[in-house]
């Protein structure tokens, strides 16, 4: 066996043990009992960080089944660019990435380069999204540390770079926080991470970073296909075990599965021994017993009349069965009309009432001897209606609402510029002079709109976004008045004046905010927000209640 393989694979039957153990949970990687492994387990302790956020840079977008790109800059000009696969997320869904100020408590010898925070946190992809970092300073290639954490820090762990790319890239599997720091993947050898999948996510950085360092015969590549198949055959022997179990147990070894196999495509690497897992036969029994196990509860809660929130909480819980049916290939179109035959007749509730939107943006620039003033303002009610559907995965759910969005458009510009002194020798300023113009523009218009409520039920975090792609038409007019020089060049000026109509088509622009489920009243969302984007200043009231 190679060097490098006899460093990692002694660790693999514990890292196994372990991952029947843990989902997102906070077991602790078993110490190694035999002393030709000892040197070679991801030994240590779990480590948490403390994150802190520029939320004034935070950018967000809806993002559906067509895939989509966020792109973020933080305050020392590094870059990230977030590029969401198509079929990563099945309906529309408001992502954010907010840049981290700092990182306290990173082993990184270098410190840190550059991370961002996802949101909705806890957001798991059917696909891995890439991170691409372009630092704000270049970083000597063996000085660069990808990382992960859940949540606002918890769990540390290293990140695998693309060995397929000379650009700074990382693949994203689910929504919490990533980045990079300056220093080597020993910089961690202390930390061992609690979750299953941050463990698999260090051992294949620290597996892709030493090949790299130690001219392996066998090629990153090979290295990691040999890991991962390792990985699968112990995947299928756990599941067989755990179907016995119920759904909870057999869920737990499936999702595992699933995030090592978005995390290699994200690497750009197919595995084989992945599809013979998701093919088999365990995998599609154990969707089987919980789509029904969980459709049995959602049921029992529909009778009984339970709450929203409890109502919510089952139809999670059969969306996430319907999901894993989804991505292991085992789902059916019947999975999901039965499911909206269901939630109409739960009558599950959504969310009603208002949302206000003002934008006003006022400028003055000189171009030349021209000054130009203009005043811009846009208006935006959007009103909730009913459901259109409803989803969820893992602990957020999404609520897409019908509604109405009206929008009032109003502008107005003018420009100076006075006269040439001495005049220009004609005919070169037969066409110019002193003049002022004046520019103005309103409209009104009204559409249907969709409502996006994303909520992350874990941390108790709102994500909203009405979006329409129509345009509001608007008209007015413009006038020029001043002096130029005669049209013939004759001596002296003459006075002149112009006007015209205008008619044009402004965008609804899209409205996103974030804010917080308050969890003694959880069915009421009341507050406002103001950020301010350069001259542009915009304000948002919402009023909503289920």
């Amino acid at each position: 066996m190679p060097r490098l393989l006899g460093r990692f694979f002694p660790s693999i039957a514990v890292f196994a043990a372990v991952t029947s153990l843990a989902g997102c949970g906070s077991q602790q990687a078993t110490k190694p009992t035999s002393s030709s492994s000892r040197s070679h387990q991801l030994t240590g302790h779990p480590l948490n960080v403390t994150v802190n956020l520029d939320q004034a840079r935070t950018t967000m977008r809806a993002v559906g089944a067509a895939g989509g790109v966020l792109t973020a800059v933080a305050a020392d000009g590094t870059k990230f660019t977030l590029e969401i696969p198509q079929n990563a997320l099945t309906v529309d869904t408001p992502v954010m990435m907010t840049p981290v100020s700092s990182v306290a408590g990173l082993p990184f010898k270098g410190g840190l380069a550059g991370a961002v925070q996802f949101g909705p946190e806890g957001l798991q992809l059917s696909h891995a999204a890439r991170l691409t970092i372009e630092p704000a300073r270049p970083i000597p290639a063996e000085q660069r540390v990808a990382f992960g954490y859940f949540e606002q820090g918890r769990d540390f762990h290293l990140e695998p770079l693309n060995p397929r790319s000379s650009k700074i890239q990382l693949a994203i599997v689910h929504f919490s926080g990533g980045g990079l720091g300056r220093g080597s993947t020993s910089d961690a050898d202390g930390v061992a991470p609690a979750d299953a999948q941050a463990q698999a996510a260090q051992m294949l950085a620290q597996l892709i970073a030493e090949a790299r360092l130690n001219n392996s015969e066998k090629s990153p590549f090979d290295l990691v296909l040999d890991l991962s198949a390792d990985l699968f055959a112990r995947y299928q022997e756990q599941l067989k075990a755990a179907l016995n179990r119920g759904c909870g147990s057999a869920n737990k070894v499936i999702r595992q599965a699933l995030q090592l196999q978005n995390m290699l495509e994200g690497l750009g690497i197919q595995d084989p021994s992945a599809s013979a897992f998701f093919q088999s036969d365990n995998v599609h029994n154990a969707a089987d017993i919980c789509r029904k196990e969980k459709q049995d509860n959602l049921e029992d809660a529909c009778a009984a009349g339970n709450s929203t929130e409890s109502m919510l909480q089952a139809f999670r819980d059969v969306f996430n069965a319907d999901k894993s049916k989804d991505l292991t290939g085992s789902g059916s179109a019947s999975d999901t009309a039965a499911l909206l035959a269901l939630q109409e007749k739960c009558n599950v509730h959504g969310w009603t009432g208002t949302i206000t939107s003002s934008t006003v943006k006022a400028d003055t620039m000189n171009s030349g001897a021209t000054k130009v003033t203009s005043n811009e303002s846009l208006l935006q009610k959007a009103n909730l209606g009913k459901v259109e559907f409803m989803t969820a995965y893992g602990e957020s759910s999404t609520a897409m609402m019908e509604g109405t969005l009206d929008g009032t458009y109003n502008s107005n510009e003018s420009s100076s510029t006075p006269a040439h002194n001495p005049e220009p020798q004609c005919p070169a300023w037969a066409e110019r002079g002193k003049n002022n113009t004046a520019e103005s523009l309103s409209g009104n218009g009204s559409t249907k709109a969709r409502v996006t409520i994303a909520i992350d039920h874990l941390n108790g975090t709102v994500g909203v976004m009405p979006v329409s792609d129509n345009e509001i038409e608007v008209s007015g007019n413009s006038t020029v008045q001043g002096i130029r020089k005669h049209e013939y060049c004759r001596d002296g000026v003459e006075p002149y004046s112009e006007s015209k109509e205008l008619h044009d088509t402004r965008s609804f622009d899209g409205i996103a905010f974030g804010t917080s489920l308050d969890p003694s009243n959880p069915n009421v969302l009341k507050g406002s927000t103001t950020y301010k984007d350069g001259n542009s200043t915009t304000k948002i009231i919402w009023d909503l209640k289920r």
